[in-house]
């Protein structure tokens, strides 16, 4: 249990099981738009993500579809397992409204 103004870094965090025949779980790291169109970075938690998959993005329900999937050099990917930090051309959202 980490105190107050102590770091805990991402590697050193006992996580719990990550799979990829959970339901799919995204964390959003970060948000941008690039020449009109939308970018979220994250982590996938649980899950598959595919690419021109169309999702719920929780909590305000907006439904969206992750058109194109690429890790973080810039390679384009078919797909992401459990564990992965990925960019994701998001459609189908402002790029205010993404959370």
């Amino acid at each position: 249990v980490a105190r107050k103004g102590t770091y805990l870094s991402r590697e050193s965090a006992q996580l719990g099981p990550r799979s990829a025949e959970l339901p799919l779980r995204v964390c959003i790291t970060y948000k941008r738009a690039e020449a009109g169109q939308v970018y979220a970075f994250g982590w996938v938690d649980s899950g598959l993500l595919l690419e021109d998959q169309a999702v719920i993005l929780m909590p305000k329900g907006h439904h969206i579809v992750i058109s194109k999937l690429f890790d973080i050099e810039e390679v384009p990917l078919k797909y992401a397992l459990p564990g992965e930090y990925i960019k994701m051309k998001v459609t189908n959202i402002e790029h205010t409204k993404l959370a």
